[in-house]
């Protein structure tokens, strides 16, 4: 998902603060977010079926400046900007 360049990120950042927030989730899982694919080891948070829960998470961007949003299981996901950093 890209991010720097985006929406109030400027094209230079090196990062984001954002509260991630998991709702609706069909199954218990968890959900991670890095810069790449597979590039976060640990969960961001854990979630079970139909729970809606949140967690601030800072993420430094990828290639392109994105980060990479996954979930073990189905789920929405809402991602809400609180800041951007540069020099991360």
């Amino acid at each position: 998902m890209p991010v720097a360049g985006h929406g109030t990120v400027p094209a230079n950042a090196s990062g984001i603060v954002a509260n991630m927030t998991v709702t609706n989730p069909i199954a218990p899982g968890f959900l991670t977010v890095g810069p790449t694919p597979g590039s976060t080891s640990t969960s961001t948070l854990n979630f079970g079926p139909g729970q809606t829960i949140a967690n601030l998470a800072t993420v430094g961007t990828g290639t392109g400046g994105s980060i990479d949003i996954h979930s073990t299981a189905g789920t929405d996901v809402i991602a809400d900007l609180e800041g951007w950093f540069a020099g991360y």
